[in-house]
């Protein structure tokens, strides 16, 4: 009798691997939920509407963080519109549509999969699957892996979005490029511990509301 490096039970029967039964059975129901076609379907369903609804409301939202970001402008909506519809059209309106897709569908997929394997895991420790407690960590664990994704496209998408002259970035491409040799990795997670402050709470309730 060992103690168990998974759970720190004293006293447990470890098997060869070093946890001890009870928690080998959590990680096994976890595996199963994991490979099960019904997750899979969920995780790809939900990478798939994610990138065709951003496909739909991507112009709104760079004339939301223009409106936000150039105060002395002082447009309404339809103005904002009219000013980038005039100045560059359609691939103004879309200006870091790239990076939006680009990480928001890894996101998505790690959002949905990270909640679904810590929700079989607690399961498999004895938790009830309706239990307030199985969804808070599941929320907590959905949010803390995906926003490895979240945040670094937040922060690139905006600072496309915010030049809608191009006076400083050519191309997504060119963001990402002056951004890692000016910044560093640090310049993709700015901020990523207050954005987990902001998110977690939204996340945690969605799944607890939701579930």
């Amino acid at each position: 009798r060992k103690s168990c490096v998974a759970c720190s039970s004293l006293g447990a029967m470890v098997e060869e691997a070093g946890s001890c039964s009870s928690c080998a059975a959590a990680w096994s129901a976890a595996e199963s939920n994991a490979a099960d076609p019904l997750t899979w379907r969920r995780m790809v369903a939900a990478t798939a509407s994610g990138a065709f609804a951003r496909c739909f409301v991507h112009p709104f939202d760079t004339m939301r963080v223009m409106s936000q970001l150039h105060l002395e402008h002082n447009l309404s909506l339809r103005g904002t519109f009219q000013k980038e519809w005039r100045a560059r059209g359609v691939p103004g309106l879309y200006r870091g549509f790239p990076i939006s897709l680009g990480l928001s569908a890894p996101a998505q997929c790690l959002w949905m999969s990270s909640y679904e394997v810590c929700k079989a895991y607690l399961v498999g420790k004895g938790y009830s699957e309706d239990s307030a407690m199985v969804h808070v960590a599941g929320g907590m664990a959905a949010e803390g892996v995906s926003s490895v994704f979240w945040t670094p496209m937040d922060i690139l998408k905006q600072r496309r979005q915010g030049d809608p002259l191009s006076r400083r970035y050519k191309n997504s491409f060119d963001l990402i490029q002056k951004t890692y040799t000016k910044e560093g990795l640090y310049g993709f997670y700015r901020a990523y511990w207050l954005t987990l402050s902001v998110f977690m709470p939204y996340t945690v309730t969605y799944f607890v509301s939701y579930e």
